[in-house]
């Protein structure tokens, strides 16, 4: 389980709610399925209603029917509730267990080396380029909406064996969206020792390894102000009506405290903490990335199909951002 540190900060408004000839390669494990051909619907939290719902409830039992400036008689429903507050990322709430598996080697090219004489003779590669492109892409199973509108931020992840990436999310869609480096890997060429009177062949392939599992965030909304704006009517001894627009802006913990438990029961998808006048929102993705490319050479004799030798590649790396 990996925990990152970092921080995403936004100010937010919510409105109202009216394989080559010679293939000669170690097992490994198949690449699995990605998860994100599996079609997942996730569980999207409308933090506008959710927050909005509390000056409705409030202004229910409050401020609906009363006397305002001594005369003005409020409408039974408000014209106009909204929301604003400061939302992060909790930075010590971010968890996630990505498990790792080897991606079947993808060949590259491969030399065939010859020795006809009656002593080893050393022998050189070609030099190889190879362009590729490591991805990582999330899928949200469970986020949220402020203002009709999901949250994008960034996290970096850090892997086994030092490998890391950037993962981008969107916190309301169920498609993925994906973050892709490009690069061209060159090798340079490699000696061989072929021993006397046989052929060796050297295979150069690119592996890479596939990280995929699950990951947990809060995002934590603060400083939260509800705004109402209501109507009041006034009717004169001679029948004429008068009206006038009033305008309520209070601490949104506060108004919480005001209203009943079963109004509060109507909130839903968030956490309330009306002593901090804050917010918590749970967020969940599943997350696949494929990193960690290099390119490797296998040395094998040809005519016993025997593995001589296998080693990593110097990479010379060209990022094409």
């Amino acid at each position: 389980m990996k925990k990152i540190k970092y921080k995403v900060s936004l100010f937010l408004l919510i409105t109202t709610i009216s394989a080559g000839s010679f293939s000669l390669t170690p097992p490994v494990e198949a690449s699995a399925q990605s998860m994100f051909n599996i079609k997942e619907i996730p569980i999207i939290t409308n933090v506008s209603d959710a927050l909005n719902q509390v000056g409705y409830s409030y202004y229910q039992a409050n401020l609906a029917g009363t006397k305002q400036s001594g005369m003005y008689t409020l409408s039974r429903a408000p014209k106009n509730v909204s929301t604003n507050m400061d939302l992060d990322i909790d930075s010590d709430s971010v968890h996630y267990d990505l498990r790792a598996n080897d991606v079947a080697p993808e060949y590259v090219g491969e030399n065939v080396f010859h020795n006809d004489s009656p002593m080893e003779q050393t022998y050189s590669t070609t030099t190889y380029s190879k362009a590729i492109t490591e991805t990582t892409s999330t899928t949200t199973t469970k986020g949220f909406t402020v203002g009709g509108d999901g949250k994008k931020f960034s996290i970096p992840l850090v892997f086994s064996e030092g490998l890391n990436a950037m993962a981008q999310f969107n916190s309301s869609k169920s498609e993925a969206t994906t973050n892709s480096v490009a690069r061209t890997l060159t090798v340079p060429p490699q000696q061989v020792k072929v021993p006397a009177h046989k052929t060796y062949v050297a295979v150069v392939n690119l592996e890479r390894k596939v990280f995929r599992g699950s990951l947990s965030y809060k995002a934590i909304g603060t400083n939260l102000r509800t705004n109402i704006t209501a109507t009041g009517m006034w009717v004169s001894w001679y029948g004429n009506p008068s009206t006038r627009t009033f305008n309520f802006n209070n601490r949104t913990g506060d108004l919480w405290n005001k209203i009943s438990f079963s109004e509060q029961n109507k909130v839903r998808g968030i956490t309330m903490n009306s002593g901090s006048n804050s917010i918590k929102i749970d967020g969940q993705a599943n997350v696949e990335s494929v990193v960690g490319s290099k390119l490797t050479v296998r040395i094998y004799d040809k005519d016993t199909q025997k593995l001589m030798k296998t080693m990593e590649l110097p990479v010379i790396s060209r990022d094409k951002r």
